[in-house]
């Protein structure tokens, strides 16, 4: 148990790490920045009554979040220290789930960091900054096991600006047959603006969501052993 511990948190630590290191990170970070005073601006600029939208919160995030959001699965795989990592150091179970646990960390970091920011950007507006960071962090730990699908399927550094365009992409098809409410009631994205109880459906759905972790390690398996393969097979 203490061996098991320990690998999954040196696992945790080496992601963390590499995300604190990036050259990504500030950029992101300072992007949602930039866009958030800009949308207060923009906000308190206008005459009454002003509007009652995110003063682009959504944007900022979105922004942050496509640059920030990914395990590290598709990057080992891309330098080749994957196989190194879980042939000769880490057991494989806890090797893939401690990235899956690091990118939920990731995700509860950057919430933290957008409440930070948007209480002192807004000057205290707690009810303001609570529901969009916590609608928003809500919706990318719903979104967690396609992201780490997309960099089981793809060997790109940014999965999340992957995940944006399938969806997009997926919501404009489905419009031609169906409406788009029924999607967004199918995903528990159908809120009301600063009334906390109605981001109960999203809660609920993360879990069942997460059902999918399991069978995507089984994928990562398959794919890693046929990765290994190959290299042999082009090994002279």
């Amino acid at each position: 148990m203490a061996e098991h511990r320990r690998e999954l948190g040196a696992v945790i630590w080496l992601e963390s790490k590499r995300l604190l290191g990036a050259r990504s990170t500030p950029i992101a970070l300072g992007i949602f920045v930039l866009l958030l005073v800009l949308g207060q601006w923009l906000h308190w600029r206008s005459l009454p009554p002003r509007p009652t939208g995110d003063r682009l919160f959504g944007y900022a995030y979105l922004s942050a979040a496509v640059l920030l959001l990914h395990s590290g699965l598709a990057i080992d795989r891309r330098h080749g220290s994957e196989g190194l990592l879980v042939y000769n150091l880490v057991n494989p179970n806890r090797y893939f789930y401690g990235k899956v646990i690091a990118l939920a960390m990731t995700i509860l970091g950057l919430g933290a960091f957008a409440f930070t920011t948007t209480i002192l950007v807004t000057f205290g507006e707690f009810s303001y900054t609570l529901w969009y960071s916590l609608y928003f962090t809500l919706i990318a730990a719903l979104f967690l096991p396609l992201l780490v699908l997309i960099e089981l399927l793809l060997d790109t550094r940014y999965p999340g600006l992957a995940l944006f365009a399938l969806f997009v992409i997926t919501l404009l098809i489905i419009s031609v047959t169906i409406e788009l409410g029924v999607v967004v009631d199918l995903l528990g994205l159908n809120t009301r603006r600063f009334e906390f109880s109605s981001l109960i459906p999203i809660s609920w759905r993360i879990p069942a969501g997460w059902i999918l972790l399991p069978p995507l390690y089984q994928l990562w398996l398959w794919r890693m052993a046929s990765d290994s393969q190959k290299g042999r097979a082009k090994a002279p």
